[in-house]
């Protein structure tokens, strides 16, 4: 019954880590800065709301929320490797600039969102501009979000837990930036993002 819970327990985070960072992409229609202001309004709003540690018996703590930042300096060597791994795979195409914030990074190609990357606990997820009904679920295992509204524009969730799943994710951007006709920045060079975050 104890293992019911944790799970039960594990699924209701992950549900609202989802919606919490949901809330970091702004319309589209926005300008740049608007946009920003629009972020920074939303998460102080849902972290006041969901700094709560909630469990089927209900409240029992407060807690500040972890930001992405941090979520990733804490992971495990291997997470943080994948991280690297997608972060030089989206930023060596052209025109594609990251942007991180509380909640996740995102990746645009001028206004258009291509890819997310966010964490549920110790687990590594990355949101693609893809159609999933285009795609296996047996050979990608991939989630469909396009239910919520705010993941229509980043539909296809794949989990990083291994590096079969990256080895498969990487696959999907390149198919992504291929649809979009976007190529490889000769001129890019892979980076070590995890020791530019630790500064």
């Amino acid at each position: 019954e104890l293992v019911e819970l944790e799970n039960l327990e594990d699924e209701a985070l992950e549900e609202e880590l989802e919606e919490l960072e949901a809330l970091d992409e702004a319309p589209e229609e926005l300008d740049v800065e608007d946009d920003e202001e629009d972020d920074d309004n939303e998460e102080s709003e849902v972290e006041e709301e969901n700094n709560v540690e909630e469990s089927t018996f209900g409240k029992i703590a407060r807690k500040p929320y972890k930001p992405f930042t941090n979520r990733i300096l804490d992971a495990s060597e291997q997470s943080q490797d994948f991280y690297n791994t997608i972060k030089n795979e989206l930023l060596s195409y052209k025109k594609v600039k990251a942007r991180m914030s509380k909640k996740c990074e995102s990746f645009r190609l001028g206004r258009l969102l291509k890819a997310k990357l966010s964490m549920a606990g110790s687990t590594l997820k990355l949101y693609l501009a893809l159609d999933p009904n285009e795609f296996d679920k047996n050979t990608y295992y991939h989630r469909d979000m396009s239910h919520k509204k705010a993941y229509q524009q980043v539909p296809l969730l794949i989990r990083l837990r291994s590096r079969r799943s990256v080895k498969k994710a990487i696959e999907l951007i390149r198919i992504m930036m291929e649809q979009s006709n976007i190529s490889n920045n000769p001129k890019y060079e892979v980076k070590d993002y995890i020791k530019e975050l630790l500064g």
